[in-house]
């Protein structure tokens, strides 16, 4: 098996072709290809939404939604409360999904003193 790679930078005709004692030999039909640039990875966050205010004893439930046309390699909340470390929580259930909806439960109690605003 053969695999290769070509950079596509215009719409065009194209066929592939093998070198034979020196000389190309046609070996596909020809094949349209749209040569479109990529657009990056969608991601919003769904809830909480606008100005939230928490309660220090609330649970927060923290839901993500991202796209992309060509799979997703991951999805991850990152949070620091009070200057604290950084936390990471990864919302993607299976790398490769074109969509994916991630969920995360933060319950604001563990976090005293805590005055959560989204």
């Amino acid at each position: 098996m053969y695999r290769g790679a070509v950079k596509m930078e215009k719409d065009g005709v194209y066929h592939v072709a093998g070198i034979e004692k020196g000389q190309p030999v046609r070996v596909s039909e020809d094949f349209f290809i749209e040569a479109r640039k990529a657009s990056p990875p969608l991601i919003s966050l769904v809830h909480p939404r606008g100005d939230y205010h928490a309660s220090p004893i609330e649970e927060v439930t923290v839901t993500a939604k991202a796209t992309d046309e060509y799979g997703l390699n991951g999805v991850a909340l990152h949070y620091s409360v009070n200057g604290g470390p950084e936390t990471t929580v990864d919302l993607l259930k299976q790398k490769g999904e074109k969509q994916a909806d991630g969920t995360t439960t933060l319950s604001l109690e563990d976090f005293k003193p805590c005055r959560a605003t989204w």
